[in-house]
């Protein structure tokens, strides 16, 4: 690659110049397939031409077995190897750009494909276990990109770490009682290793940590979601971030008090920066912890709330009745105008079958009937408040 290619090409393939830090030590190709130029695994780059990437693009065709996510950044999906049917799976990443805002912002920074790419070489290089990142491609229609595409190479018999806590860890204490044990050493050992060779992972909790409950132990967990982690000295806010949120994620899983505890131990024996293990340190970083964890509950409340509604295919807005409304695609425009005018008829004080639950300076909350309030589904969060269809 020539030092006076454009900027865009320079940030896409630059990771990969001979004598580049990030340069991969594994054998790489570029291939040309599907109107792109793809980087792909020497050993993948036959079957690019064979991936259908059409299916991606219309994701409501994919069954359910098939379809991982879908929602306005990315369409994630399984898929056969084309070269080896009968053996472990790919997953299939199409990346959307969504604006001009976004595609212009790729000019400059390098696209998720390329970050995961990246990620993935760097986190192998250190000895840390991920999933392997296969080929990646960009479209680009006058310079700017239109759409992305990855596949990586499926975990074979891995499950979230929120799945396995909360289904599996029984069963396989009972054929090994030191299970659960080899399990927190290794979690903690992985987190050790992660902050020691300068990852920061952004979004570190249970489900982007897959076990494979059949390896021997040591080899049980892997690090996802490439896209999150980045690479530079992780402070101590940093640092308290990532076992907030892994803490929080676990304990809705079913990890006790105990097995946090033991998780702590081993992680201050094993990173490299910290004061090492001792009664004080490990009661002062639970404190930081526990103060974090409530931090970020507060937080990722607002910003889900926010996502869902500005951002999410399952909503839409509008404006009404003189009101800019965020509402899910199946709970119709008139029936939120309804119980908006009876929420108001109930605050003010007149007779109507709502119940008030508060009424305050800033805020009023209550209960109103409507036939046309949707099931709940895993997409919206749950308030603790009262049940389901029928009321809002």
């Amino acid at each position: 690659m020539s030092p006076t290619a454009p900027l865009y090409r320079r940030w896409e393939i630059g990771a990969f110049i001979p004598g580049d830090p990030m340069a991969p030590e594994r054998s790489t190709e570029f291939v040309r397939a599907h109107g792109m130029k793809w980087l792909a695994m020497a050993e993948f780059a036959r079957a690019i031409p064979q991936l259908d990437l059409e299916r991606l693009r219309h994701p409501r065709a994919l069954s359910p077995s098939e379809l991982v996510k879908d929602n306005t950044a990315r369409t994630v999906a399984r898929a056969p190897d084309p070269l080896e049917p009968a053996g472990p799976g790919l997953y299939m990443k199409r990346y959307k750009f969504r604006d001009l805002k976004h595609r212009i912002r790729h000019l400059i920074v390098p696209s998720k494909p390329v970050k995961e790419w990246r990620v993935c070489r760097a986190l192998q290089r250190a000895g840390i276990p991920t999933c392997d990142v296969l080929a990646i491609a960009v479209r680009r229609r006058r310079l700017l990109p239109r759409e992305g595409f990855l596949a990586s190479r499926e975990i074979e018999g891995a499950v979230p770490l929120r799945q396995f806590l909360s289904e599996g860890l029984a069963e396989a204490e009972a054929r090994n009682p030191g299970f659960r044990r080899e399990l927190i050493e290794e979690l903690a050992d992985v987190t050790a290793r992660l902050v020691n060779s300068g990852f920061y992972h952004y979004d570190y909790h249970a489900e982007n940590l897959p076990v494979r409950p059949s390896a021997p132990a040591g080899r049980r967990v892997f690090v996802t979601d490439l896209h999150s982690i980045r690479r530079r000295r992780v402070r101590r806010r940093h640092l308290r971030r990532m076992l907030a949120m892994l803490a929080t994620s676990t304990a809705a899983a079913g990890a006790t008090q105990l097995d946090r505890a033991r998780f702590l131990r081993v992680f201050l024996r094993r990173w490299a920066d910290g004061p090492g293990f001792s009664p004080e340190a490990a009661k002062r970083w639970t404190a930081w912890i526990r103060a974090t964890a409530h931090s970020l509950r507060q937080r990722q409340m607002r910003s889900r709330t926010r996502r869902c509604l500005l951002e999410s295919s399952l909503f839409t807005s509008e404006k009404a009745g003189g009101f800019l409304i965020h509402r899910r695609r199946d709970f119709p425009t008139e029936a939120a105008l309804a119980v908006t005018r009876l929420h108001a008829e109930a605050v003010a004080g007149h007779t109507a079958p709502v119940e008030v639950f508060r009424k305050g300076r800033r805020t009023e909350v209550s209960v109103c009937p409507c036939e046309a309030v949707p099931p709940r589904t895993l997409h919206q969060p749950d308030y603790g408040g009262p049940p389901g269809p029928g009321r809002a």
